[in-house]
C-alpha cells in the first residue's frame, strides 16, 4: 500500500535519492547557510556579531574608553580643594591600559615622558579616582585613557588648573 509519496526525494521525484542538505536546500551542499567559520549554522557554525568580529561577543566594538572630570562636566580643577575622575573602559580591555594626566597640546600617542600615570593597574569596567592637583601649576592639562604602544583613546578631557 501506500501512496508513494515517502518514497520521494526533496525534489518530489520518487527515488530520486534527493535529500535537503543542512541548510534545508534539496540537493544543496551546506554552502548557502555557511557560517563565518564555514561550517552551517544549523550545525554549530558561528555567526558574526555586530562588530563584524566571527564568533564575537559584540564587546569588541562596545563604546570606546573615556574619562570624565568629577563632578561632570567640570572643566577645571583649583588646588587646595580635592578633584576625582571617573572612567570607563571595555570589558575586553588590555591590562595594560592606564589613564595618565599629559599636559595640554602632547601629542596623543602613548608618550612615557611626557604623561603622568594617575591610575594603573585597575581592574573592572568602571570606576572613580581621585586626582591629585596640587603639585600641578597652573596651566591646561588633559586626563587620557592610554593604551601602551598605541594611540590614546579617543576622548581626552581637557581642563586647567587654577
Amino acid at each position: 500500500g501506500g501512496d508513494g509519496g515517502s518514497c520521494n526525494g526533496c525534489d518530489g521525484v520518487a527515488f530520486s535519492g534527493a535529500r535537503n542538505d543542512a541548510c534545508g536546500v534539496c540537493r544543496g551542499d551546506n554552502t548557502t547557510c555557511l557560517g563565518c567559520d564555514r561550517v552551517p549554522i544549523p550545525l554549530g557554525g558561528l555567526r558574526n556579531d555586530a562588530c563584524g568580529v566571527c564568533g564575537g561577543r559584540d564587546d569588541s566594538c562596545a563604546r570606546p574608553p573615556r574619562v570624565a572630570l568629577l563632578p561632570y562636566p567640570l572643566s577645571y580643577a583649583c588646588r587646595g580643594t580635592p578633584a576625582s575622575f571617573s572612567w570607563e573602559a571595555r570589558s575586553n580591555r588590555s591590562s595594560a591600559d592606564f589613564i595618565a594626566l599629559c599636559p595640554a597640546g602632547v601629542p596623543r600617542v602613548y608618550a612615557p615622558a611626557a604623561c603622568t600615570p594617575v591610575l594603573d593597574g585597575f581592574s573592572g569596567t568602571s570606576g572613580d579616582a581621585p586626582l591629585l592637583v596640587d603639585s600641578l601649576s597652573a596651566g591646561g592639562y588633559e586626563l587620557r585613557y592610554m593604551q601602551k604602544a598605541a594611540e590614546t583613546g579617543p576622548y581626552p578631557v581637557p581642563f586647567t588648573v587654577a
